[in-house]
């Protein structure tokens, strides 16, 4: 009888062991579920036609909203759910910020106009997107969202004034023949 209750213990033992080894070992590196995503993201093959000519869709291959959140939870990253109310969704000001972004190395991700909003406005929707970002970054991302924010000022916004730049003979500051700029 005795035997039998070592042989059980042991066995449960070992089953326990059994199912802490194989949670651990299938908890996923978040950066690593990160950088499979952009890579997959960022390929052509990634994505198939469909619907109307030059429209192109993709299935993700995972959800990084975990790894993301995992990160955050470490204190890897920082998550910023924005609201520009001044600011109109439009596709300039979605391209603007997407360009942001991407030319910000410690911008991990960025997602716009999350559906999930519990409460809409009616009327034009205003810009709203969530930002995960490195602290290093956090200046970058600071003059991100001023720059985004000028597009509540419709005069200011930097596409305006490359517009006026243009009109007024290519952008760059002119100089007069003294050598001073005008």
């Amino acid at each position: 009888m005795r035997r039998i209750f070592v042989y059980s213990l042991v066995g449960l033992f070992g089953l326990l062991c059994g199912v802490g080894i194989g949670l651990k070992v299938s908890e996923k590196d978040p950066w690593e579920v990160i950088r499979r995503y952009r890579k997959w993201r960022e390929d052509p093959q990634s994505y198939k036609p469909a619907g109307p000519p030059g429209l192109y869709v993709a299935e993700e291959p995972e959800d990084i909203r975990p790894s993301l959140a995992a990160l955050v939870a470490k204190g890897e990253l920082i998550h910023l759910d924005l609201v520009f109310p001044n600011v109109p969704r439009s596709s300039e000001v979605t391209m603007y910020w997407l360009q942001q972004c991407h030319e910000t190395e410690g911008i991990v991700e960025t997602w716009g106009n999350p559906e999930y909003a519990e409460f809409k406005t009616s009327g034009p929707q205003p810009l709203h997107v969530n930002l995960w970002f490195k602290k290093e970054a956090a200046e970058e991302v600071k003059a991100a969202i001023s720059a985004v924010e000028s597009f509540g000022n419709k005069d200011r916004t930097p596409y305006a004034q490359l517009t006026k730049d243009k009109a007024m003979g290519g952008g760059a500051p002119m100089s007069s023949p003294g050598g001073e700029a005008n």
